[in-house]
């Protein structure tokens, strides 16, 4: 497809978010769609069906089998239909089959893909119930699966690699810390990365705040807790946008359900004490901590329950749901005076402007974030045992790593129309936001137009190095290198023996539900002794100790 034309359909695109009238998820979605009967083995040897190859040696002698081409573009020489459950963003506007990027590597690959659009939100869920049940999908797509808990039902895809997925193997020969992370302690690799190398995402929540609003107020960037409460103070006592309601400010926002960015779980740090996503982390590099018990726990929700007591805190905080965070920010005036966000632009360019503030020190000199899981890939593509033909779904995945454009388009949008444009002919690439029109929401507008962070690519470091920071991106870069000295150590991402990880996986699950309720109680509520040793006796009924002694080993076997 032609430049012109993909900046035309990227504008009709545009005009339909701007209006409103986009059609809601308009790929197939039949779930109940039974799996293969008769699943191939999982076996990886690849060998070209001798029984079709010409005496000329012609184009039946780069068949794998039958229909299936071993190198080019066109991967089946007869159209064939795959199923796969894909990670649906809760920005984004359409249904994955109605991407542009997926149309044409469809067309380019004469693959047909049934793409399962799944809710973030119930992502983990869904995906648990189908591997429970007997309706795997040929693969999933753009989040991470418990593979070693269910090794027995995805394919070792890696062992395919060197023979048909030579982009594939480019990558991982050139990144060994990428594919150190992905083999599993088999030796074999059963997942390829998705989303980005991203120098961004080595701290992925932040602290911003409206620097007109403190330039009105007279005040500088807080850098203590008392310092940060004083400013808030001062934005929720006063009509900081003028708009001659003084009631509509929020000094500080965050929104906690279900959101790994936007959270209040690192700004904890203040008090010695952040709670990531597994509740654990090292703050000397060798020993495991559980945040949930540590002293500085009690202090720091009740600070916060302070802030939520004094409508400091944006109330909506553990209801709020994407859109209606969207929403307000989305109000004619600027509503919010700080907030943990990714980069709050990304709502409205009202926020384009927000400065990054260095993590809080808290009453006791306490000064700590929490970054990114390093790599910053995420473990998001992976073939199952339901598949008959593994090899169509890995050369697919290649396809979509064959080189920069294709790269670049999956997950920024067409060039010269989605967030991107190359800025030289040796292929050094920028973000910009020119081409999005005004009135459009930046977020919903990436999410729609490509795949985005769910696509079955990875930016890996061959072309994020060739990124030149516009000036958005290279403030988000700069502040995450200037907090990265406070950062924990987070657990690295790897696979680890699939019945310890099982184990481990079914504590965190208790552990999850019972510190996502207790976290958000006493937020609202408030916590007294009484009901922080009642806290501390429940965390030990959730074998919480265990809990660290397995992660202990994980993190002492990857050192």
């Amino acid at each position: 497809m032609n430049k012109k034309l993909k900046g035309m359909l990227a504008a009709a695109l545009a005009l339909l978010l701007i209006t409103g009238t986009f059609a809601g998820c308009g790929g197939k979605e039949n779930s109940s769609a039974e799996p293969s009967e008769q699943p191939s083995s999982s076996s990886s040897e690849v060998s070209v069906d001798s029984s079709s190859v010409t005496e000329d040696g012609g184009e039946a002698a780069d068949l794998i089998r039958g229909n299936i081409y071993k190198s080019g573009d066109k991967i089946l020489k007869e159209k064939k239909t795959y199923r796969v459950a894909v990670n649906k963003d809760p920005n984004s506007q359409n249904g994955f089959a109605d991407k542009q990027c997926v149309q044409e590597t469809n067309a380019a690959t004469n693959v047909d893909i049934e793409w399962l659009d799944i809710p973030s939100d119930s992502w983990k869920e869904q995906v648990n119930i189908m591997i429970a049940g007997d309706n795997l999908p040929d693969a999933f797509c753009g989040a991470e699966v418990d593979i070693m808990s269910n090794l027995e039902l995805f394919v070792p895809i890696g062992d395919y690699v060197d023979e048909i997925a030579p982009a594939v193997k480019e990558m991982l020969d050139t990144d060994t810390v990428l594919k150190t992370a992905l083999t599993a302690p088999d030796g074999k690799i059963y997942v390829f990365p998705t989303n980005k190398d991203n120098p961004s995402n080595r701290v992925d929540n932040m602290l911003w705040m409206n620097p007109e609003w403190l330039e009105k107020a007279n005040m500088k960037a807080p850098t203590t807790t008392d310092e940060f409460v004083e400013v808030l103070r001062y934005f929720r006592d006063n009509d900081m946008n003028g708009n001659g309601d003084p009631n509509d400010e929020i000094p500080f926002q965050a929104r906690q359900a279900n959101d790994y960015a936007h959270n209040l779980s690192a700004i904890l740090g203040a008090f010695g004490v952040v709670l990531p996503s597994d509740y654990v982390y090292s703050l000397d590099g060798e020993t495991v901590t559980f945040g949930g018990t540590e002293p500085g726990l009690f202090d720091a929700l009740n600070w916060l329950h302070m802030l939520y007591d004094e409508k400091l805190l944006d109330n909506d905080t553990f209801t709020m749901t994407n859109d209606e965070q969207n929403a307000k920010a989305q109000n004619e005036d600027v509503l919010m005076g700080s907030l943990i966000y990714w980069i709050p632009d990304s709502m409205d360019t009202k926020y384009a402007d927000y400065i990054v503030l260095d993590p809080l020190k808290g009453p006791k000199g306490d000064q700590l974030w929490y970054g990114g899981k390093q790599p910053t890939a995420t473990f998001g593509y992976c073939v199952t045992t339901a598949c008959e033909d593994p090899e169509v779904l890995i050369r697919y995945y290649d396809y979509c790593m064959k080189d920069e454009t294709t790269i670049m388009e999956w997950q920024w949008g067409p060039e010269g129309a989605g967030l991107w444009k190359y800025t030289d002919d040796e292929g050094h690439w920028t973000q910009t936001q020119e081409f999005v029109p005004e009135g459009t929401n930046l977020t919903y507008f990436k999410r729609t137009i490509c795949g985005s962070v769910n696509s079955p690519n990875y930016i890996w470091k061959k072309y994020a190095d060739l990124e030149v920071a516009d000036p958005r991106n290279a403030k988000k870069r700069e502040a995450a290198e200037r907090i990265l000295p406070y950062c924990v150590t987070m657990m690295p991402k790897g696979l680890y023996d699939p019945e310890k990880t099982a184990a481990r996986n079914l504590l965190l699950t208790d552990i999850d539900n019972y510190m996502s309720k207790f976290v958000a109680t006493s937020v609202v509520n408030g916590l007294t002794e009484a009901q922080w040793n009642e806290h501390l006796e429940n965390c030990k009924r959730l074998r919480t100790e265990e809990y660290v002694a397995m992660w202990q080993e994980y993190f002492d076997s990857k050192k």
